[in-house]
Order: C-alpha cells, then sequence, then structure tokens
C-alpha cells in the first residue's frame, strides 16, 4: 500500500511502447529532433495558442529554470508557504535566479490569500532599492495540500499580480489532476488567467522522467535555450524526453491517468472519512488528502507496510499525515487500508471498554 508520493509509480505502458518506437533510429540532437517539433505543435492544439515547449527531466529544473526566465534581476518570488520550490528544491530557483529569494506567503489549504500577498509585497517596496521588490508570483496547481485554485481565484491573483506589475508562473507538477478536478480546458486554467509560464507536469502522471516548460509568452524565452545549456539541462537526446510527453499528451492519456488517480483519493478519504480519530479539513479536489490521525494508528500503518508522510505529532497526539494516489492505486489497496484502520479503531474501543 504506496500512497507516499505519486512519484512512486511506474510509468505507463503506452509511454514505454513509444519510446521503444525510437529504438533504432537515428535523429537530430539538441532538440532539433523530430519528436520535440511534434510535441510544440501538439501542446499549442493542447493550449489552444501558439506555444513555446522545452522538455526537462526533472520538475526542479523545470520550476527553476521557467522562474529565471520571467524574474528581473534583483527581485523576488513570491509563492505560498508550502510551495515545493519554496520547501524541496534546495534553493534551486534562487540559485538559478541569481540570488533572489523565495518569499512565502501564508493562505488556507495550500492556497495563496490575495490579501496576505498584498501585504507581503507592501513589506517589499518597489521603490526601495536596498530590497528585492517582488516581481514574480508562483503558484501551485493543484496545491501541496490536495486543493485546486478555483478559476475565479486564479483571476483574483492574476488581477492582483497584473495590477502590480508581477509575471505569473504556474507550477503545474499535478496540472493534469487540477485539470481534471475543475473540468476545464488547459487553456482556461493557463494563459487565460495571465499565466507566463507554466511548468508541466508529467512524470507523476505516467511517464518515466519528463517535464516541460511552456511558455505563454515567447518574450520571456530570449535566450532560453542559452540558459538550458548554461545550466545543463540542454539535453543531446532530447527526443526521448519528448518522446515520452507525446505519449502522454496524445489521445487524452493524460487526463485518464489524472483522472484515475484522483478517483483513487476520494476512495481513500471516502475510507477516512467515517473514523471519529481521523480529522480531515477538506476533501481531495486532486489526488493528495491531508489528514491529521492518531500517532498509534500512523505507527500501526507503519508497522503494516503502508507507505506515506507523516510530520511530528501535535499536542493533541495527532500527527499530520499525506497520502497521494497515483494512476496505478487501485480498489484492493484502497480496501486493504480501510480494513487496517477499522482494526484499529476496533482494537481502540475495546482497550477502551475493558
Amino acid at each position: 500500500m504506496n500512497f507516499r508520493s505519486d512519484n512512486t509509480a511506474s510509468a505507463h505502458p503506452k509511454v514505454l511502447d513509444h519510446l521503444s518506437g525510437l529504438l533504432g533510429k537515428h535523429d537530430k540532437s539538441y532538440g532539433a529532433d523530430l519528436p520535440t517539433k511534434q510535441l510544440r505543435k501538439l501542446l499549442s492544439d493542447v493550449f489552444e495558442t501558439n506555444v513555446l515547449v522545452f522538455p526537462m527531466a526533472t520538475g526542479t529544473a523545470a520550476n527553476a529554470l521557467a522562474l529565471a526566465a520571467i524574474t528581473p534581476r534583483f527581485s523576488a518570488i513570491a509563492c505560498h508557504t508550502k510551495a515545493h520550490i519554496f520547501t524541496d528544491e534546495c534553493a534551486a530557483p534562487s540559485y538559478f535566479c541569481g540570488g533572489s529569494p523565495l518569499i512565502p506567503v501564508g493562505g488556507a489549504q495550500g492556497k495563496i490569500d490575495v490579501a496576505q500577498l498584498d501585504a507581503v509585497c507592501r513589506q517589499f517596496p518597489q521603490d526601495d532599492d536596498q530590497c528585492s521588490p517582488i516581481k514574480t508570483l508562483s503558484v501551485t496547481q493543484a496545491s501541496e495540500s490536495g486543493t485546486v485554485y478555483s478559476l475565479p481565484e486564479l483571476d483574483a491573483l492574476s488581477g492582483f499580480a497584473r495590477a502590480r506589475g508581477l509575471n505569473i508562473h504556474m507550477d503545474g507538477a499535478r496540472f493534469s489532476n487540477a485539470l481534471v478536478s475543475l473540468a476545464c480546458s488547459p487553456a482556461e486554467m493557463t494563459w487565460k488567467r495571465g499565466v507566463d509560464v507554466l511548468s508541466l507536469g508529467a512524470t507523476k502522471n505516467g511517464t518515466f522522467c519528463a517535464e516541460a516548460i511552456v511558455f505563454f509568452d515567447d518574450s520571456h524565452a530570449t535566450d532560453f535555450t542559452r540558459q538550458l545549456k548554461r545550466s545543463g539541462h540542454l539535453l543531446s537526446k532530447q527526443r526521448f524526453v519528448s518522446e515520452q510527453l507525446l505519449a502522454l499528451f496524445m489521445d487524452g492519456l493524460w487526463l485518464e491517468t489524472a483522472l484515475a488517480a484522483n478517483t483513487a483519493a476520494q476512495s481513500l478519504f471516502d475510507a477516512l472519512l467515517h473514523i471519529p480519530e481521523v480529522q480531515i479539513d477538506a476533501a481531495p479536489q486532486a489526488n493528495i488528502i491531508v489528514a491529521r490521525i492518531p500517532e498509534e494508528l500512523a505507527l500501526a500503518l507503519e508497522r503494516e507496510g503502508v507507505w506515506f508522510r507523516r510530520a511530528p505529532s501535535h499536542d493533541d497526539g495527532r500527527c499530520e499525515c499525506r497520502f497521494v494516489t497515483s494512476f496505478e492505486t487501485n480498489q484492493s489497496e484502497i480496501k486493504e487500508f480501510q480494513n487496517l484502520v477499522h482494526r484499529f479503531c476496533n482494537q481502540g474501543e475495546r482497550a477502551a471498554s475493558q
């Protein structure tokens, strides 16, 4: 029972089939290959506008280099306090942006609160040449808490950003999960909401190792190939990454795998919902559940081989646990998990009655 991360899932068979189709074939290097050209055409169709696409091998590289492309020198980047770029990327965005600080902004359930963003921006005034004014806003969609920004929420953030001259980056590591949840078009969730550049996730959604940076405004991509080369992320055999993305985004496979992961998360949520000892603040909107469960239950689940992430216990004896489902999560895993939880709770009830 593996709910630690969707990164632990394998690759989708269709992705591997596409890759095998490249065996024995030669093509141009460094992005001049046919699959990369096909990918740019495909994603332009997907997003209903002409986009520039740069396949990447990792999400951290995609985030850091995308932010470096749109963040002016000497300026700062605002993001949520739980954003992956702030907590889990070893300061890569700051490094590639030439030292730009990441400024955390609060907000309930993993989403940036506009009022708090305004208050933080006021702490870094644009006319103070001794500070780094915030010039970039990074939004995680879906959030690290499993919630999804609605279109009106994205409009509110975009309106704020545009009024203050901020560029907008979207960390879309779980972009497809959010898209399925909102049931809108990719265009409606990105450039139509003011997003300048998207880190388009795919590894969590069925590829072997493939992400993409998608520019909706090509003025931000000036000399970007040189930036890739200098950072060590211009891939010589880029076609093998592009082919994975073609397999995923062709014929709607990316939406199928995202729906499977989201559906599994809902089933897992249903398994936890009616257990008094478990506290969940919000139903999952993507494929992540954040729950507060008794420390004893967390330890019991770990002893039974359940994989998940948890933080230290609070004063009430509960610890915050994060469960993530993938396109490979099946109902038998969820049923077994449900049985373990109920068995523990029943044992606790019997002990309390003795």
